[in-house]
């Protein structure tokens, strides 16, 4: 009986009607760009060179130093710098 009532609910739809796939389709298309450009793109992005490194001073500034060369030795932990 249920299958008759679900066949008499699809025949009393009429050609003129907009069909409910199209905005379901469009959604499901949205949320897939989206995917794509908030997840895909960034994970795909070559990370930002590192331009310099910021420090604190003792007067609680901050400073930029650039890298050092290649070849320079680093301050060792617990050593007081010359700032």
């Amino acid at each position: 009986m249920s299958g008759l009532a679900y066949g008499r609910a699809l025949s009393d739809r009429r050609a003129s009607d907009p069909s409910p796939v199209v905005p379901l389709m469009i959604l499901v298309l949205g949320l897939a760009v989206a995917t794509m450009w908030f997840v895909a793109l960034p994970a795909l992005d070559k990370p930002a060179g590192r331009t310099c490194e910021v420090v604190f001073l003792k007067g609680g500034t901050t400073s930029c130093i650039e890298p050092p060369a290649p070849g320079m030795r680093a301050i060792p932990p617990g050593t007081k710098s010359a700032n």
